[in-house]
């Protein structure tokens, strides 16, 4: 008996183009190099939206900020704008009661003067211009 040798059919030999071990490491880090630089594109456009959401924010704190620090300086403005209103008042009316007195003394001066010299000693003058209801 001869044995028959069953040959199975050879594979075709190139079915898949040959890729020597050193250029599929080759391609696969090419893929992974585009992979991580896509992934930086987006992490940099995800990092500079929130940098930038961050920065508006941070501006409209610093807005608010400086408006209650204008609000407060204004109020404090107008504070101080009235007491010295006030207080202008207040020396206006001491001037005029200042006036007001040294006018009463200037008259009380001429009449004691006048009455000094229509009689002919002074002290008793005096007691009649201070007092000229105790002596009628």
């Amino acid at each position: 008996m001869q044995q028959q040798q069953q040959q199975l059919p050879h594979p075709p030999k190139h079915r898949y183009p040959p890729y020597p071990p050193a250029a599929a490491a080759a391609a696969a880090a090419a893929a992974a190099a585009v992979i991580a630089a896509a992934g930086i594109a987006t992490a940099a456009a995800v990092g500079a939206a929130a940098a930038t959401a961050t920065a508006a924010a941070g501006i409209a704190a610093a807005t608010a900020a400086a408006a209650a620090i204008a609000a407060a300086q204004q109020q404090q403005l107008e504070k101080m704008l009235l007491q010295i209103n006030t207080n202008q008042q207040q020396q206006q009316q001491q001037q005029k009661q200042q006036q007001q007195q040294q006018q009463q003394q200037q008259q009380q001066q001429q009449m004691a003067y006048y009455v000094c010299k229509s009689f002919r000693d002074c002290t008793e003058a005096a007691e009649i211009t201070v007092a000229p209801s105790s002596k009628t």
